[in-house]
């Protein structure tokens, strides 16, 4: 964990070496809460948001109680990080704030809902009552344009006799977004 100790003039007194492997800044780079908030969130309208949050947790802060958030942070080498945030008021008036990097953590937790939401789009299509094979595939090219958030698809049956691809079935926006010629449907 990072660690930083924060005075109530809002300067940063102390900060663990986590803090610096961390997000790359030391205490000559963020030595106080504005300077943080400039570096971390440098897009004026975000920082805007986590500095709104930030002041309306402190105005409900208990002493000894923490009060966690999770933002992304900009580190100095410019990447993104996100940050959950554990500060705690303390008896002195100064915060002890903890910064954990789960970064790897919601990434993989992004990952099981998406592969969760892709089992059950194949679930639907494998369970669909089509009332033709027709049927079947229009249902499946939507089902798997709407699982990779796409505008269009197309299903091609592979004739080897031929050897060549023919198009099956094509996506509703395809007809808007391209010009075919003689269609065969």
């Amino acid at each position: 964990f990072g660690l930083v100790m924060l005075q109530p003039d809002g300067s940063f007194s102390y900060a663990n070496p986590k803090f610096e492997e961390m997000f790359g800044y030391s205490l000559d780079d963020v030595p106080n809460g504005r300077e943080w908030l400039k570096k971390a969130y440098p897009d004026p309208e975000y920082r805007s948001e986590v500095i709104s949050a930030w002041l309306e947790d402190a105005k409900g802060s208990i002493t000894g109680e923490s009060r966690p958030r999770v933002f992304f942070v900009t580190c100095k080498d410019g990447s993104e990080k996100i940050i959950q945030f554990r500060p705690v008021k303390l008896d002195t008036g100064e915060d002890l704030m903890t910064f954990e990097d789960i970064t790897e953590r919601k990434r993989a937790e992004d990952g099981m809902r998406l592969n969760e939401t892709r089992l059950e789009k194949i679930v639907d299509i494998l369970h669909y009552k089509a009332s033709s094979v027709q049927d079947f595939l229009d249902h499946a090219l939507e089902g798997a344009l709407a699982l990779t958030h796409s505008k269009l698809g197309y299903i091609y049956f592979y004739d080897e006799d031929r050897e060549e691809f023919v198009l099956n079935t094509w996506s509703k926006e395809v007809m808007k977004e391209c010009l075919i010629a003689n269609p065969q449907t």
